[in-house]
């Protein structure tokens, strides 16, 4: 389990600190190269977002019998040729508009194989009981990349245009694909029987709707992960043309945004001692709004800061939300349809994505960002109530995860 982990882990950790690379340059480049509006980059981002709504459930019931670690090179593989395709458009001076949104999309589509394959593969190595714990290291990878990689890609923007730096990514990419070789197979990576195309699309989605819990936190993820986009596009807008901030200081944000990430998986594994992961994915939802609520208030004094504080403490809320509602998701998903039940959750947990950036471009060309954010942080209340007020049992005790893991961390 060691071994599989370590090996997991490294290719996880080039491959989302490159991404978090890539997500400082992209937006620069449509803003800056391309010189796109508001809406057209709420609408690139849209469309980059589109693929895990469309695909993830058709990726889970292809993938059911397949070996995670063939779909998991593959995928990595085609991102970091579509990745080397824009920089080659760009000094070909034949970059458009319309190729990036194009890019964007295979992007994603090659992404959400990779992210249904992981979330499938490791339930098959980990045990149920160190899932929690796994689950936390690997949002560490997750938030330790997003401390990095912005303020690494901020840095690099300062030196260079954005086109260059998207071939570091492509470079970290083929890294993880060498690396994917030495990933071990998973028990159940092979030699499962296929249904008939209708019932191996609509498993998944028919496991999630007679599991009362499913339906909750799925609800819950939809919802979080288009807040979490309204707000990072709006934040793009105001910092970088309202403002008129540098590209530094937005990749500054976000690295000091996703510090806090770490700390709030790292504060799930203290808090999960004295109340259920359930619990603390229902209190993570009240905690945007409040810093939301600051930013309204003293946003005119301060725009910058208090726009890092809507960052931080949306960030900290995702390290609890995010391990929590996973490891729930993995140990409840039925062993025999495990790709399937997880690339539905996927599914309904994304299709916010595409929403929220949309919206977020929308507001940020029609409202004052101070309104724009204010609207959003209604959302997570009425989430927060809804899913307090929608009773669900919480069957995550001894028996299904290692809590004494984490009875002795000290704080």
């Amino acid at each position: 389990m060691r071994r599989a982990f370590s090996n997991i882990a490294y290719i996880y950790a080039l491959s989302e600190f490159g991404g978090q690379i890539t997500q400082v340059a992209m937006p620069t480049l449509a803003l800056v190269a391309l010189n796109t509006t508001p809406v057209e980059m709420g609408l690139l981002l849209a469309i980059g977002f589109l693929p895990f709504p469309l695909f993830a459930i058709p990726a889970g019931a292809w993938l059911e019998s397949k070996d995670k670690r063939w779909s998991l090179l593959y995928s990595t593989l085609a991102r970091a040729l579509l990745m080397l395709s824009i920089p080659m458009m760009w000094y070909l001076s034949a970059l458009s508009y319309s190729f990036l949104c194009i890019s964007s999309f295979l992007l994603s589509t090659a992404k959400i194989v990779f992210d249904v394959s992981y979330s499938a593969y490791l339930p098959e190595v980990i045990t149920p009981q160190k899932l929690m714990s796994v689950n936390i290291k690997m949002t560490t990878i997750t938030a330790v990349s997003q401390v990095a990689g912005p303020a690494v890609g901020a840095a690099l923007l300062i030196l260079m245009d954005a086109p260059p730096i998207l071939l570091i990514e492509a470079a970290l990419l083929l890294c993880a694909v060498y690396g994917l070789n030495m990933i071990p197979a998973g028990r159940h990576s092979v030699g499962r029987p296929d249904l008939n195309l209708i019932d191996g699309l609509t498993m998944g989605v028919k496991v999630i709707w007679r599991d009362t819990l499913m339906r909750k936190l799925c609800l819950l993820a939809g919802l979080w992960n288009m807040n979490v986009q309204y707000v990072l596009t709006v934040s793009w807008y105001y910092i970088l043309h309202t403002q008129k901030s540098n590209n530094g200081i937005m990749g500054s944000l976000l690295a000091t945004a996703a510090i806090c990430l770490l700390v709030g998986a790292n504060s799930a594994k203290r808090l999960i001692t004295k109340s259920s992961p359930l619990k603390l994915v229902q209190m993570s939802m009240f905690l945007p709004p409040a810093g939301i609520m600051v930013f309204v208030l003293y946003g005119a004094e301060y725009p910058s800061l208090l726009i890092g504080l809507v960052l931080t403490i949306i960030y900290f809320a995702s390290g609890i939300h995010g391990v929590c509602s996973v490891t729930i998701r993995q140990l409840i998903s039925p062993r025999d349809s495990m790709s399937r039940t997880l690339a539905a959750a996927k599914f309904l947990s994304y299709v916010g994505l595409p929403v929220g950036a949309a919206l977020g471009g929308f507001a940020s060309s029609h409202v004052t960002a101070e309104s724009a954010l204010l609207l959003i942080s209604i959302s997570w209340v009425i989430g927060g109530l809804i899913a307090v007020i929608y009773k669900t049992s919480d069957p995550l005790m001894e028996d299904l995860y290692d809590k004494s893991e984490f009875a002795n961390t000290k704080t």
